[in-house]
């Protein structure tokens, strides 16, 4: 969970504070459910939570560079690497010094492997063939918890080129094709639930592709689909209500349906839809 707007593109999709306390309660969820299961049963979907939140984010601010003819796909990683990288080898840094104190041997060659795999975005396909995130075994990897930044690293070396090829000759037709890729990725995980289990649904970007375009979704979302007044308020609180619902429930079983689905429409519904909701998460503390 790693997406942030800095100074740098705040300008060009204007500041939410709701974002920012949508954000909060995610990465506090996740830590919550590492923390004690029992304190947060759902505190899981905060990653679900985020990724909407980054496809959202992101996409509002390639869409508007592209239509203005000021995106450069060259610059958008050069914004992308100073924005991970100092950050992401300082937490490699501690994390090391932790893991020699603390891990058996054979314990630290995994973190070796798998400081490498985070180094080079590809946490997620390491952790997807060496653990299952949901077992106590899991508590003994250091580095588990950014599988998630490479999700995303992968889907933006691919979106931005989507994004800049659609609004140069097919603007039209970009919300279309985003949802279409979105509900094939929804298939792919639900497929994948079936097939491989849990973790490929879980650690993969073609099985979680679907949550940041969601997020895609939301931002491409035509005026004209909008509801307004009364029912966008009421859509938005409904969204609020079932978020919280979703990260409190003690009834969990990972997948999009019946838990993921539901807590990714409610945050669209949310984002888009203004309610009393987004004012109490744009307060200050």
């Amino acid at each position: 969970m790693h997406t942030r707007v800095g100074s740098a593109d705040s300008h060009l999709i204007g500041y939410r504070a709701d974002v920012d306390g949508l954000r909060a309660i995610a990465v506090i969820s996740v830590i919550a459910f590492h923390l004690s299961r029992s304190w947060l049963p759902g505190g899981y979907l905060g990653v679900d939570i985020f990724f909407v939140l980054s496809g959202y984010l992101i996409t509002l601010i390639l869409w508007r560079e592209a239509l203005k003819g000021q995106f450069s796909i060259l610059r958008f990683y050069e914004r992308r690497i100073r924005r991970i990288m100092p950050a992401l080898l300082l937490l490699l840094f501690f994390a090391t010094i932790a893991a020699v104190a603390l891990l058996l041997p054979a314990d630290l060659i995994g973190y070796g492997k798998s400081m490498l795999a985070t180094i080079g975005f590809v946490a997620n396909i390491y952790f997807w063939r060496d653990t299952d995130y949901f077992s106590r075994a899991a508590e003994a990897k250091p580095l588990l918890h950014v599988w998630s930044l490479g999700v995303e690293e992968q889907f933006y070396i691919i979106f931005p080129l989507l994004i800049a090829v659609f609004a140069r000759f097919w603007p039209r037709a970009t919300f279309p094709a985003i949802t279409l890729l979105t509900l094939v990725s929804l298939a792919a995980n639900c497929l994948a639930l079936k097939v491989g289990g849990a973790s490929p649904a879980f650690f993969l970007l073609p099985t979680r592709a679907w949550e940041l375009g969601a997020g895609a979704m939301i931002a491409l979302l035509p005026a004209s689909l909008a509801p307004r007044g009364t029912t966008a308020g009421l859509l938005g609180s409904i969204g609020a209500v079932a978020i919280l619902i979703g990260i409190i429930s003690p009834l969990q079983t990972y997948g999009p349906i019946p838990v993921a689905l539901p807590v990714v429409i409610a945050e669209g519904e949310l984002f888009r839809f203004r309610s009393i909701f987004n004012e109490a998460l744009a307060a200050q503390p």
